[in-house]
């Protein structure tokens, strides 16, 4: 059975119908059926109609097969309508895809220029501003304060702390980053300061900046501790690396923990039912020898199925491709294999898994895409030789926490490809957030196109009530290095 937008409509007036018809179902979803057409790869009205004529006798044969098969004409009013009908729409969504991406990148510009502004704001003032240092010393390490023994799981409600009045306290953080990086020492006011922003404990933000705190007061620091620093005064918590991650158990309570380290994967869809059925069949045709020459003889046949169904668009038809490539860059295989190779694998999985969509990969360039005003999950995935994982970047108690979704890994022996479904099904989760996310920026990208057509006519007037587009304040944004195939970053 070959699933494709429309079939539950097309079974249900089968059944539903004493003599159903090509002729009454045309006449019945006339105005869904272009729709339903837009992932079908036809060139003309023709072969739009033959098609849909293909769909209709493949469903009647499974469906009702007491139903005699006749010749369906094609009317050449009526599909010339749908084939123009189709292109509309597929115009309509490649312009508002483009000018949703417009203003998500023009709100990501806007936001890294006024950081900088500010940045180099801070520094002149710092410099401006030099105060002597009052004889104060610091002769004691500070140590991350292990709050998660002493608590022993406890999540008891702290006293409020009342904010110092001025600027925020990560302002301020920032204003002392700038001066020991600039190895200007301390004066008491910032001391006091700092060992007072380690005593607040009223949420997770608060905490990750008492983190700052402390790590700007230790004298020498290491590389985790760097790490730390530039995550924290960007407000991002990174529950991935291990490290990170332990550092963050000391900090947090078990509670607090647990209310950044979780992913709703229940946002995260993959392959369907049918879809996961076709490739467990598929894997099953090796027996158990994992005979791959048998498998990839099953990927072409089904493979001829879809391409006859016109759904060579469609994930089964993408997971196909996949599995086979995996097979044979599995048979091509060596130890010895240098980066690039593995790099080519990994681009060729991915043009197979974004083939017919509206999406584009840009090697090396981080994207963020920010819908309806607020900030959205951003999800990535880092996939290094044959290993990998997918993660998340999501909002939660006013920080970044990045969180690990998926962990991927394809096979280098024959033993191992029957394992493979996981990261496959891995593969299409990411694929299909994606198109989600690019539906959401084009619906809101909807509303601002008559405004405009307007500019220079009517002056624009602000709606104070609308959140301006929230996107994070990186204190610096990493640098891609040259990474080993067995070596895995964070």
């Amino acid at each position: 059975m070959v699933a494709f937008p429309g079939k539950e409509e097309l079974q249900q007036f089968i059944r539903n119908k004493i003599k159903p018809t090509f002729c009454g179902f045309v006449t019945k979803f006339q105005t869904k059926i272009a729709e339903w057409s837009l992932e079908i790869d036809a060139s003309t009205a023709q072969a739009l109609h033959k098609i849909w004529v293909t769909r209709f006798n493949s469903t009647v044969r499974e469906t009702r097969k007491d139903v005699p098969l006749k010749t369906a004409k094609f009317n050449a009013d009526t599909w010339n309508k749908l084939f123009e009908e189709i292109s509309v729409l597929r115009d309509f969504e490649t312009d508002s895809r483009i000018e949703g991406q417009k203003l998500a990148n023009k709100s990501m510009k806007n936001a890294s220029e006024s950081s900088l502004r500010r940045l180099e704001q801070r520094g002149l003032e710092g410099r401006n501003n030099k105060k002597e240092v009052d004889g104060v010393s610091d002769t004691t390490e500070v140590e991350y304060d292990d709050i998660s023994s002493s608590e022993e799981g406890s999540d008891r409600e702290e006293e409020t702390d009342d904010n110092e009045e001025g600027s925020e306290p990560v302002d301020q953080l920032y204003n002392l980053y700038y001066k020991k990086f600039n190895k200007q020492e301390f004066d008491y006011e910032d001391k006091a300061f700092l060992k007072q922003m380690t005593k607040k404990k009223n949420c997770v933000k608060d905490k990750v900046h008492g983190l700052a705190s402390q790590l700007l007061l230790k004298k020498t620091a290491d590389v985790d501790d760097d790490m730390m620093l530039k995550l924290s005064l960007s407000n991002i918590v990174n529950c991935i690396h291990p490290e990170s991650y332990e550092i963050l158990k000391k900090t947090l309570t078990r509670k607090q923990m647990a209310a950044i380290d979780n992913v709703n994967m229940k946002l995260y869809v993959g392959l369907s039912k049918e879809d996961k059925k076709l490739l467990e069949k598929v894997l099953k045709s090796g027996g158990d020898e994992d005979d791959t020459d048998s498998m990839i003889i099953e990927i072409l046949k089904e493979q001829l199925k879809l391409r006859e169904a016109g759904s060579k668009n469609s994930d089964a038809y993408k997971l196909l491709n996949i599995l086979r490539c995996i097979i044979e860059n599995l048979e091509d295989y060596s130890e010895a294999v240098s980066e690039l190779t593995a790099y080519r694998h990994c681009a060729k999985l991915l043009d197979c898994l974004f083939r017919g969509t509206k999406l584009k990969i840009l090697d090396g360039e981080p994207g963020c895409l920010a819908a309806k005003e607020q900030m959205i999950t951003v999800v990535a995935m880092d996939l290094i030789g044959n290993a990998g994982y997918m993660y998340s970047l999501e909002e939660k108690e006013g920080l970044y926490v990045a969180n690990l979704i998926e962990e991927l890994s394809l096979p280098t022996t024959k033993e191992a490809i029957k394992h493979v479904s996981e990261t496959i099904n891995t593969l299409f989760k990411f694929k299909n957030h994606l198109e989600k996310l690019v539906t959401e920026v084009a619906e809101s990208s909807i509303v601002r196109l008559p405004a405009s057509r307007l500019k220079g006519v009517t002056r624009l007037r602000v709606h104070h009530e609308e959140a301006s587009c929230k996107v994070p304040r990186v204190m610096f944004s990493p640098k891609a290095k040259k990474r080993k195939l067995n070596q895995h970053t964070y």
